[in-house]
């Protein structure tokens, strides 16, 4: 079976097909690359994305830094250099301890460590050009954008990312979900309004357009933007989602129109009207969240045969299926939505994603942790 999308394009029984839907199709793609570009352009075919050299340009994390320098827009402090394991205390002496050192790529985590002090750090050679940064304790945050090609900016709902949880992702920075955020106040909202314009037109500089996803820090104080994602992100189908749940123009369309806007749009600023009627004496249930589910086992594992997508809710100590929806906006109170990408007892490669999980509401107990409901499903129902 093709295992990237180029592959799955050019196959012999795909290509037939797609030539005999249309002469004018136009694509959407999680990444692109020239590859792709030029086989659609051979067939007549439009790649709705900016370039690919520019998306790469703007995912690389040195490279994105400097951009950020020359636009004031405001990061971790940092430096870019050639990284020497013997130069570990000198950084430690500079920007504190821990530091966190990034290299130019990576996914949910995999390129970004904590360097802590009398730990050698050895995940990478010597000679790898690399970025450091001053650890600040705060909570993370990301938000979905859409940039038109005039520069006005939408900006999705806020989302608190939710981390350290190594059963689920084995990165120490990796992510593994998010989930809504309603607890901020209107100055901290307004202040990360001002961050994201500044993001904004130093995008819109760059010539790039479209979707695109920015992760940030927030320490009661300050925002801090940590990496732009210049591209669909892992979670744009639960963005269509809430963006049909609460009345919005999903930014996936505004992106597939190459959509032009009057103005900008910041959804994190106000509640849009609900299509969803909320769950009586329970708070934000209008709003949705997700966590990722990833094989972190240092080996492929295969998936159980009895797993099956659908609405499971827990009663007497146990789950159950409810439903074989996947339809998100069902979900009542409590119930959890799994959604597989591969079908039972397929083998996931160390590292793969082999599905999610969706979820009304918080993730978050009262004392701000991940609710032990999504670890006793994780247990009882997927291992």
């Amino acid at each position: 079976l093709p295992r990237s999308t180029s592959e799955l394009i050019g196959h012999p029984l795909v290509l037939k097909k797609l030539r005999e839907l249309n002469n004018s199709l136009r694509f959407l793609v999680f990444k692109p690359g020239n590859r792709i570009k030029n086989f659609l352009e051979n067939e007549g075919w439009e790649l709705l994305s900016p370039s690919s050299y520019l998306c790469r340009k703007l995912e690389d994390k040195i490279e994105f830094y400097d951009l950020s320098l020359q636009h004031k827009v405001c990061m971790p402090e940092s430096e870019v250099l050639v990284w020497e394991q013997s130069k570990q205390d000198v950084l430690h002496d500079k920007l504190g301890d821990p530091f966190v050192l990034q290299t130019r790529m990576g996914h949910a985590g995999s390129s970004t460590w904590i360097v802590r002090k009398h730990t050698p750090f050895t995940e990478i050679p010597d000679e790898i050009k690399v970025r450091v940064s001053r650890f600040i304790e705060a909570r993370t945050y990301t938000v979905n954008g859409y940039l038109s090609l005039h520069g006005k900016v939408a900006i999705s709902p806020l989302f608190q990312q939710l981390m350290h949880v190594p059963q689920w992702n084995g990165f120490e920075m990796g992510t593994v979900g998010i989930t809504p955020v309603t607890n901020l106040p209107s100055t901290a909202l307004e202040n990360l309004k001002e961050l994201l314009l500044q993001v904004a037109k130093l995008l819109h500089e760059q010539e790039y357009w479209g979707f695109f996803g920015l992760d940030l820090l927030y320490d009661d104080k300050t925002w801090y933007l940590v990496e732009c994602n210049p591209r669909f992100t892992a979670s744009i189908s639960l963005q269509c989602l809430i963006d049909l749940a609460t009345n919005r123009v999903p930014l996936l369309k505004l992106h597939a129109e190459k959509t032009a806007l009057d103005d900008d749009r910041f959804d994190f600023l106000g509640d849009a009207s609900s299509s969803i009627p909320p769950l009586k004496g329970v708070r934000g249930l209008e709003v949705f969240g997700h966590v990722v589910l990833r094989n972190s086992k240092p080996s492929s594992w295969k998936t159980p045969m009895t797993l099956k997508s659908g609405i499971y809710e827990r009663a007497e100590g146990s789950w159950r299926l409810r439903d074989r929806s996947i339809d998100a906006r069902e979900l009542r109170e409590g119930e959890l939505l799994l959604i597989l990408a591969h079908r039972p007892g397929t083998m996931i490669d160390p590292g793969s994603d082999f599905g999610a999980i969706q979820y009304r509401g918080s993730a978050l107990d009262e004392a701000g942790n991940i609710d032990d409901r999504f670890f006793d499903f994780y247990e009882r129902i997927i291992m």
